[in-house]
């Protein structure tokens, strides 16, 4: 009848060991998908941000070349403004 007892114990202890290990693994498995959908939504917004700072770079760059352009037209304009302002001065110090 001993031994009927040890066997049980051992039957009870083996199964509860199988039952640890199922759901440690069970466990494992779940937190290992859990953190590959979660690196899969950062990713995504990782690549929706890089998107997104591309487009406005180019916006950035377009606008640059808009601003470059105007300045480029200023400064033609003052240019000759200066040349009409010498003229105006030269003409100033003949009537003088």
């Amino acid at each position: 009848m001993d031994s009927w007892i040890f066997e049980d114990i051992l039957s009870v202890i083996g199964v509860f060991v199988l039952l640890t290990t199922v759901i440690t693994v069970g466990i494992r498995q779940v937190a290992g998908v859990k953190k590959a959908r979660a690196q899969a939504v950062h990713d995504q917004d990782y690549h929706r941000m890089a998107e997104t700072a591309l487009l406005l770079q180019e916006h950035t760059e377009l606008r640059l070349r808009e601003i470059g352009a105007r300045l480029d037209d200023i400064g033609a304009r003052l240019d000759d403004m200066g040349g009409r302002v010498e003229s105006m001065e030269r003409i100033l110090k003949e009537v003088e």
